[in-house]
C-alpha cells in the first residue's frame, strides 16, 4: 500500500509505467486523475481485497462452527425426541391460542432473514473456493483485455476509471502484446471448459447417487 501512496497517490510514475512510457490519465479528456479518484484507486487496490479475504475467511470458519454444533445438536435430538414430544405437548395445551396470533409481521421477517443469513453462512465454505476460483478468472479476463486494448492493467484501475496512455515519441513504435491476450484468451478457454466439465461430471455423479439410493430403498419398501 505504501508502494502506491507514493507513487500513484502522489501523481508520480511508477517503474514499470516509466519503462513502457505510459502514464495514468482518466475522464474523456485525458487528464490527469484527481487526488480523488487516485485515493479510489489505492483503497480498490490495497484496501478491498485485504477486506474481503478477512470477512470471507471468518464467515467460512463461522459456517464450519455451525455446520458441526448443527450436527451435534441433530444427534442429540435423536436421542430424547421421545421425551421432548411428550413435554412439549402438555405446554401446548396449556398455552392460549391467542399466543401465535400475537407474533408480529416484523418478528416473522427478521426470523426468516436470519434462517437465510444462516443458511448463507453455512453454505459459504463450499462457496468460498468456487468465488475465489471465479474471482481469478475475472482477473484474467481484465489482463486479457489490456494486452488488446492497453487501457487498464488492474481491475482496480477499470473501476477507479483510470486508463493508460502512451506517451513516449512518436519515432518509438509502441509495443504489441495482443500474441499475449490470444494466450491468456486461449487459457480462459481451456479454464471454462475444465469448469462445466467438472461441474456436468459433480451433476452426473449425484444423479448416479440418487438413483442407487432410490434402487436400495425400493425393496425394502
Amino acid at each position: 500500500m505504501l508502494y502506491y501512496v507514493l507513487t500513484t497517490g502522489s501523481g508520480q510514475q511508477t517503474l514499470g509505467e516509466e519503462y513502457c512510457d505510459i502514464t495514468q490519465v482518466a475522464g474523456p479528456h485525458g487528464l490527469s486523475p484527481t487526488p480523488a479518484r487516485r485515493a479510489l484507486f489505492i483503497v480498490y487496490q490495497t484496501a478491498v481485497p485485504y477486506i474481503a479475504e478477512r470477512i470471507s475467511s471468518r464467515i467460512a470458519s463461522r459456517g464450519i462452527t455451525l455446520a458441526d454444533l448443527q450436527s451435534d445438536e441433530f444427534y442429540n435430538n435423536n436421542g430424547s425426541e421421545r421425551s421432548q414430544v411428550e413435554s412439549s405437548t402438555g405446554v401446548e395445551i396449556s398455552l392460549p391460542s391467542e399466543s401465535t396470533a400475537s407474533v408480529s409481521a416484523l418478528s416473522r421477517l427478521k426470523e426468516k432473514l436470519r434462517g437465510m443469513w444462516l443458511h448463507a453462512v453455512q453454505r459459504w465454505p463450499a462457496v468460498l473456493p468456487i468465488a475465489r476460483e471465479f474471482l481469478q478468472w475475472v482477473l484474467r479476463a481484465n489482463l486479457m483485455f489490456f494486452y488488446f486494448e492497453g487501457f487498464y492493467y488492474h481491475i482496480s484501475k477499470r473501476a477507479a476509471g483510470i486508463r493508460y496512455v502512451f506517451i513516449g515519441k512518436p519515432s518509438n513504435q509502441r509495443p504489441r502484446y495482443q500474441i499475449l491476450g490470444i494466450f491468456l484468451l486461449i487459457q480462459l478457454c481451456i479454464i471454462a471448459a475444465e469448469g462445466l466439465r467438472r461441474s456436468n461430471l459433480s451433476s452426473i455423479t449425484s444423479s448416479i447417487h440418487q438413483t442407487s439410493l432410490g434402487s436400495h430403498q425400493n425393496p425394502t419398501g
